[in-house]
Protein backbone atom coordinates (compact mmCIF):
# COMPACT_ATOMS: atom_id res chain seq x y z
CA UNK A 1 0.00 0.00 0.00
CA UNK A 2 2.97 1.99 0.31
CA UNK A 3 3.89 2.05 -3.13
CA UNK A 4 -0.03 3.20 -4.08
CA UNK A 5 0.80 6.65 -1.74
CA UNK A 6 3.29 7.03 -3.77
CA UNK A 7 1.76 6.72 -7.11
CA UNK A 8 -1.30 8.50 -5.45
CA UNK A 9 0.56 11.14 -4.45
CA UNK A 10 1.82 11.71 -7.98
CA UNK A 11 -0.66 10.55 -9.95
CA UNK A 12 -2.21 14.27 -10.42
CA UNK A 13 1.29 14.87 -12.37
CA UNK A 14 1.70 11.58 -14.41
CA UNK A 15 -1.49 10.89 -15.84
CA UNK A 16 -2.41 7.49 -14.01
CA UNK A 17 -5.73 6.72 -13.08
CA UNK A 18 -6.94 4.64 -10.13
CA UNK A 19 -7.46 1.95 -12.89
CA UNK A 20 -3.94 2.42 -13.30
CA UNK A 21 -2.48 2.53 -10.14
CA UNK A 22 -4.01 -0.77 -8.79
CA UNK A 23 -3.27 -2.71 -11.68
CA UNK A 24 0.49 -1.43 -11.26
CA UNK A 25 0.55 -2.97 -7.37
CA UNK A 26 -1.10 -5.81 -8.41
CA UNK A 27 -4.81 -5.27 -8.31
CA UNK A 28 -6.98 -6.45 -11.14
CA UNK A 29 -10.07 -4.66 -9.71
CA UNK A 30 -10.22 -1.15 -8.83
CA UNK A 31 -13.01 -1.65 -6.60
CA UNK A 32 -11.08 -4.21 -4.31
CA UNK A 33 -8.29 -1.87 -4.48
CA UNK A 34 -10.56 1.38 -3.05
CA UNK A 35 -11.82 -0.87 -0.53
CA UNK A 36 -8.64 -2.07 0.85
CA UNK A 37 -6.97 1.16 0.71
CA UNK A 38 -9.93 2.68 2.35
CA UNK A 39 -9.90 -0.31 5.48
CA UNK A 40 -6.09 0.44 5.70
CA UNK A 41 -5.70 4.30 5.74
CA UNK A 42 -9.31 5.19 6.62
CA UNK A 43 -9.58 7.39 3.38
CA UNK A 44 -10.49 7.02 0.06
CA UNK A 45 -7.68 6.70 -2.74
CA UNK A 46 -9.97 9.29 -5.03
CA UNK A 47 -10.07 11.21 -1.91
CA UNK A 48 -6.08 11.10 -1.17
CA UNK A 49 -5.15 11.95 -4.67
CA UNK A 50 -6.92 15.41 -3.97
CA UNK A 51 -6.29 16.12 -0.69
CA UNK A 52 -2.94 17.36 -0.83
CA UNK A 53 -1.96 14.02 0.35
CA UNK A 54 -3.05 13.85 3.62
CA UNK A 55 -4.24 11.05 5.56
CA UNK A 56 -6.57 11.30 8.31
CA UNK A 57 -3.89 11.25 10.69
CA UNK A 58 -2.23 14.02 9.22
CA UNK A 59 -5.49 16.27 8.89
Amino acid sequence: MSKALELLASGSGNGLTLYCIADKIGYSNHSYFSTLFKKHFGISPSVYGVSNHALPSEL
